[in-house]
């Protein structure tokens, strides 16, 4: 039986070939995050804890509400890169303002 390591169990699993009804650590459809890395990930604007949107595939904050995009199984946390909690999906740019 191929093990996964922990710390990158949603690349091993995916890789060895396992069946994926084994990967019982792996969170959802959407979104393939260990729960383990999910609960040591924080918000790195506020430093709030992050819950998984799995219809938009995004980590979205609890606090200030800014939604990171997951993109290959990798969450994306640059605040630079995160939707703004008033911006429509998919835009990325900053609040708003003049040009």
């Amino acid at each position: 039986m191929t093990r996964a390591c922990r710390h990158c169990a949603t690349r091993s699993w995916r890789r060895s070939g396992a069946d994926l009804s084994e990967a019982t650590a792996l969170v959802s459809v959407g979104v393939n995050l260990d729960p383990a890395l999910l609960e040591i990930l924080a918000c790195p604007n506020c430093r709030a804890e992050l819950r998984v949107d799995e219809s938009r595939e995004e980590l979205v904050c609890t606090s200030c509400g800014y939604a990171y995009p997951v993109r290959d199984d990798i969450p994306v946390l640059l605040v630079d890169e995160a939707r703004r909690p008033d911006a429509a999906p998919g835009d990325t740019t900053s609040d708003g303002g003049d040009a």
